[in-house]
């Protein structure tokens, strides 16, 4: 099937999830691999945020190992990384500082995962405890001064069957169907963010400085050196919470936001961001000299 559709042999490969989710294209690079000569180079790109902070054995270790290099989005720490961009950290930063004047913030927003009772995929690299996150949710509901302004990003689609619905959302935290939304342009209107997990979302966020804070027990994450390092930061800058009612507490004693965040280690912030989601290089002649060198 694949000699029918891959006709001839390339050159080089670019994929960013289609090495993971295209039989056809993998059974042609297993053909391709094959090759006493003239086997294409596989250039590979980093699929989400989280396999920066991730244990490398969890997530991204198959893509490594197969690619000739490695696109990260900013960290190098072994021979095939090359550091690069992604395309949407760097559509979303370009959006929203051409309209954020258009935004007003108000909203403190919980960046919800794909939640669902049982979810075994991503014990590989943290474990999500189900009933805890809906009890955080709840504690901080109940603690914050102003309830009705915290909004609840959902999952940006149905990805799995069993995944919560907004009305198993809206019913678990007895709230109202506004303060339930998918549309990304929330991000834009909120003044806090607050994660559960290290979502590929927050990473494609962390450059537009929206002030962001974790609830989470990092006993239930597994990291790489990088994302060891960045607990250090959260924990350093009272950005990590282990429990809802902590976090809420500690956002009622702020009177201004926007002061607080700028009090923050920007120095070592700045760092961050370079490492796992750097915007520095001009995304189009970046790729194109990629390519180019491997003709």
């Amino acid at each position: 099937m694949s000699e029918h559709i891959y006709k001839f042999t390339p050159r080089g490969i670019f994929t960013k999830t289609s090495h993971l989710d295209d039989e056809i294209l993998k059974m042609s690079m297993m053909r391709w691999s094959s090759l006493s000569q003239k086997k294409p180079k596989i250039l590979i790109s980093q699929h989400g945020g989280n396999y920066s902070v991730s244990n490398e054995y969890a997530l991204g270790w198959h893509d490594y190992e197969i690619s000739d290099k490695y696109y990260t989005w900013g960290y190098k720490f072994k021979n095939k990384h090359f550091p690069s961009n992604a395309q949407q950290v760097l559509n979303k930063f370009n959006f929203y500082n051409k309209e954020k004047n258009n935004y007003k913030k108000k909203y403190l927003t919980f960046i919800l995962g794909a939640n669902f009772p049982y979810d075994f995929q991503r014990h590989v690299y943290h474990i999500e405890l189900y009933e805890t996150l809906y009890k955080n949710r709840k504690k901080f509901l109940k603690t914050i001064l102003d309830p009705k302004n915290v909004m609840f990003k959902q999952y940006y689609e149905q990805r799995y069957k069993q995944q919560d619905t907004k009305k198993i959302i809206k019913s678990k935290l007895n709230i109202s169907s506004k303060n339930i939304k998918k549309d990304f342009n929330l991000i834009f209107q909120s003044k806090l963010l607050i994660f559960e997990y290290f979502s590929t979302l927050f990473f494609e966020t962390i450059n537009l400085d929206i002030p962001f804070i974790f609830i989470i027990d990092e006993k239930n994450f597994y990291f790489s050196v990088i994302g060891k390092k960045f607990i250090k930061f959260l924990k350093k800058n009272n950005l990590i919470f282990s429990s809802g009612d902590e976090a809420a507490k500690f956002i009622n004693n702020i009177n201004d936001l926007d002061a607080w965040w700028y009090n923050i280690d920007q120095i070592e912030y700045k760092k961050i961001k370079k490492l796992v989601a750097n915007i520095e290089y001009n995304d189009l002649n970046y790729w194109l000299q990629q390519f180019k060198n491997q003709s």
